[in-house]
């Protein structure tokens, strides 16, 4: 269903299946899975692991902005549209690995769009918004 699951002080594992869920890891090193259908996912303060699942899911790695922690993106094939909101050049990481892509093919499969970058691969896309 419908879940709204928020994880508290240390590091969480949290998954919402199938339905729009929301999902807070709160503090700490949290794995965030959103699973099927589109999602709203925040990693909240720490080093978080995000993984969006099928279905069209808007990203945090921290709480809403920012948070100055490492976090990973990862996307796979069927991940649908989704978006990062909070995407830090110089600390997170996305992790394409399932579709085997180097960093020249990945230039390949970015559109810079002004407000927001681009990674159209087959048909999942992956917009970064708020990136710095």
């Amino acid at each position: 269903g419908n879940d709204k699951i928020r994880g508290e002080d240390g590091n969480d594992s949290l998954s919402g299946d199938a339905g729009r869920d929301y999902i807070h890891g709160g503090d700490g090193s949290d794995a965030i899975n959103g699973g099927a259908d589109a999602d709203k996912l925040v990693g909240g303060r720490g080093t978080d692991v995000i993984q969006g699942g099928a279905g069209d899911d808007h990203i945090w790695g921290g709480n809403w902005s920012g948070d100055n922690a490492s976090d990973t993106f990862v996307f796979a094939a069927g991940s649908g549209k989704d978006i990062i909101h909070d995407f830090e050049t110089d600390q997170d990481q996305i992790d394409l690995t399932s579709y085997g892509l180097d960093y020249d093919s990945l230039q390949n499969v970015m559109t810079d769009h002004g407000w927001a970058v681009e990674l159209r691969v087959g048909s999942v896309s992956l917009w970064l918004s708020g990136y710095r």
